[in-house]
């Protein structure tokens, strides 16, 4: 979910991905249920970003987020943790500190220079 679609507030943005990622959820359990179009889930999201976030979900892949603000940082780490994901940050500008955080939850970062 880009900044672009929660009014450019990261922190809305996180409130948006949580959101997705609980209907992402939700989907992967009643997929067979549902109807090939149209459903009850996040404005915006269709049925292709819900199945592609099933690995995400099942931790087959991680979710890659850019964050460079420690508060940033700290909102990914509490959506990784409240969805039981893999967690990459990108960019990282301030990962120096959220540094004991990243390393107790063991969560890479990729530095931007």
């Amino acid at each position: 979910v880009e900044a672009t679609l929660a009014g450019d507030a990261k922190g809305m943005a996180i409130g948006q991905l949580d959101l997705l990622l609980d209907d992402a959820r939700r989907f992967g359990a009643l997929r067979s249920e549902l109807p090939m179009t149209g459903h009850p889930f996040v404005e915006g999201a269709d049925r292709h970003d819900l199945l592609a976030l099933q690995p995400v979900l099942r931790k087959e892949r991680p979710l890659v987020l850019h964050a460079d603000r420690a508060a940033d940082i700290d909102a990914a780490l509490w959506l990784a943790k409240k969805h039981d994901l893999l967690l990459v940050i990108s960019g990282g500008a301030e990962a120096w500190r959220a540094a004991p955080a990243l390393a107790a939850a063991k969560v890479p970062v990729i530095l931007d220079p």
